[in-house]
């Protein structure tokens, strides 16, 4: 080797890596890696001078390194095989990658949605609405906002005990359950589904009966508004009979709509056999 020849990084990453030894004169010194405070102290002393907590270090494209390393062997099937291997590896580390970023995202954006929706901030922008405020700036509506500032406390609740991708719309039912029952039984459910092999929405809805936490829907935001409930309007002259009450019982499918629908029947004698729409009369 030439005298005063730098050695190159290719050269030192070689010699790292097979564990030699480099001589004195080519090694570079290392700074001291400073000391990183405790994340609670560091929130702490955000929250008392109002400032934002310090960016997360997220992977930088300077970062981007392959871990794979051809394979030696020059059997065919070998080269396959191992190379069938590394991608299912690479797939994994993928997967990973993406549940993690789906649930930071949520656990990221609701809170500060939350306080802008809540304060009205929008308003100092000159938004008409927060949902105008929220297809502005970040391209998506304002229903979705409201549904991440949902989910998140049941995310903050599972992603200690869940690995796979934890979607906003699977886990809507488990909000009832939070806000009437508290986490433990939110966490008590998602086992309960577990167990029974279904962690989908009608999975979790299941779970939320038979654990006695809630009625067939299982969650409050399936109920639909009395203001949004189809209303029975007639037009002037049109008589109340059995086909048009039939009909508006049909639209509103449920026990009271029925027992509604008969009991004017019954009470006008229009009543000559049980309109087909699904269940018998109730008992008078």
């Amino acid at each position: 080797m030439t005298e005063g020849r730098r050695t190159s990084i290719a050269e030192m990453m070689a010699n790292t890596k097979t564990g030699n030894e480099l001589p004195p004169d080519k090694r570079t010194e290392q700074q001291a890696t400073p000391k990183t405070e405790d994340d609670s102290s560091s929130r702490h002393r955000d929250q008392k001078t109002n400032r934002l907590p310090a960016r997360p270090r997220l992977p930088q494209v300077s970062d981007a390194h392959s871990d794979f390393r051809p394979p030696q062997s020059s059997d065919p099937r070998e080269r396959l095989t191992y190379c069938v291997d590394a991608l299912r590896y690479a797939n994994n580390q993928i997967e990973q990658a993406l549940v993690w970023i789906e649930r930071q995202w949520i656990l990221w954006v609701a809170e500060p949605l939350r306080i802008v929706r809540d304060e009205e901030l929008w308003r100092l922008d000159g938004y008409p609405t927060f949902d105008a405020w929220c297809q502005a700036h970040y391209g998506y509506s304002g229903d979705l906002a409201n549904k991440q500032i949902r989910a998140k406390p049941i995310v903050e609740i599972l992603a200690p005990y869940v690995r796979k991708q934890i979607k906003e719309y699977t886990i809507r039912p488990l909000r009832g359950v939070f806000d009437k029952h508290g986490p433990e039984k939110v966490l008590e459910v998602w086992h309960r589904a577990e167990q029974n092999g279904d962690l989908t929405e009608a999975g979790l809805k299941a779970a939320i009966v038979s654990l006695g936490l809630g009625g067939a829907l299982g969650t409050a935001d399936a109920t639909v508004p009395a203001s949004r409930q189809p209303v029975l309007r007639l037009k002037a002259g049109e008589p109340i009979n059995q086909k048009v009450l039939t009909e508006w019982a049909r639209a509103v499918p449920s026990n009271e709509a029925r027992s509604a629908a008969y009991g004017i029947l019954a009470a006008i004698g229009d009543v000559e056999q049980a309109p087909e729409i699904g269940d018998n009369p109730p008992s008078p």
